[in-house]
């Protein structure tokens, strides 16, 4: 996004464009259409993920949505996934915990995302 939008903007803004950007949009239509990517769409949904750094503020709560914004909606719950492994609130250690199923679920419906983006997108 950074190649496409510019060095200088931060992340959260990049994501922002990112969920408008038609392309991306174009790519998550097709891969979305493949029975075991929805399996993966349809169990993402099924969590609020919170923010963090508020974990008792259930207004700041993100979740995959179906519809017109789904992609816009997945885009937000990975990157609040990211943050709150990077940033060192999720705890991937626990072998059957939410924290590492979300964080497979967010590589999971990422991944085949980034790299049709980047094999048709990318020069």
């Amino acid at each position: 996004m950074k190649s496409k939008y510019g060095h200088n903007l931060f992340d959260r803004e990049l994501i922002e464009k990112a969920k408008t950007n038609k392309i991306l949009k174009s790519v998550f239509n097709k891969v979305r259409t493949e029975a075991k990517y929805r399996k993966k769409l349809v169990e993402i949904k099924k969590y609020f993920i919170s923010d963090m750094r508020y974990p008792e503020d259930r207004s700041r709560f993100v979740q995959v949505e179906t519809g017109k914004e789904e992609v816009a909606s997945l885009i937000s719950a990975i990157y609040r996934i990211r943050c709150n492994l990077f940033h060192g609130r999720k705890d991937v250690s626990e072998r059957h915990g939410t924290d590492r199923k979300l964080v497979y679920l967010a590589y999971d419906l990422l991944f085949p995302i980034f790299v049709k983006y980047v094999k048709k997108h990318v020069r």
